[in-house]
């Protein structure tokens, strides 16, 4: 993907997450989690997921107790149907995410984006994302632990906590 692609991109995701409206509510109820689905097909043994993804903090950007942004990465769901239950799944599978969150942003209609501690992504955010998601912004962020606060913007922030 051309570098200016990944600059627009990231650019409506950033704005988004301070100006767009909250994406269907009804993206929740798509999947039932007892069916412990990480996507449309990828089954989990009950009992199995390194985290459970469900508390949420607030509303707004995902902060750590001090206040700082976290490093983190994104995927834009476009018209696949990539839902909120799916973002939930794929941070709760990850193993390393500590929280996320999931909105629709202007022309793009649905972004996940996952959080990471600054001590495990050792320099490079990239080398925890999956493999479909990109770099949110630049690695560096001092974020640590788990999302205790939120900033402006209008999206639920959710911990893996």
């Amino acid at each position: 993907m051309p570098d200016y692609l990944k600059l627009l991109i990231y650019s409506l995701a950033s704005s988004a997450l301070w100006l767009a409206e909250a994406a269907d509510e009804n993206d929740r109820h798509l999947f039932q989690r007892s069916l412990q689905l990480t996507g449309v097909c990828d089954p989990i043994p009950p009992g199995t997921n390194p985290r459970v993804c469900r508390t949420v903090i607030g509303t707004g950007i995902c902060l750590d107790a001090n206040g700082e942004n976290f490093n983190a990465c994104f995927k834009y769901g476009g018209l696949h149907g990539f839902t909120k239950t799916d973002c939930r799944d794929v941070a709760e599978a990850s193993g390393k995410a500590v929280g996320w969150q999931y909105g629709a942003v202007g022309l793009i209609p649905r972004v996940c984006v996952l959080f990471f501690d600054e001590a495990d992504v050792d320099g490079r955010v990239t080398n925890l994302c999956p493999s479909d998601f990109s770099q949110f912004g630049l690695s560096g962020r001092l974020g640590t632990g788990f999302p205790k606060q939120t900033a402006d913007g209008i999206f639920e922030c959710y911990s893996c906590e």
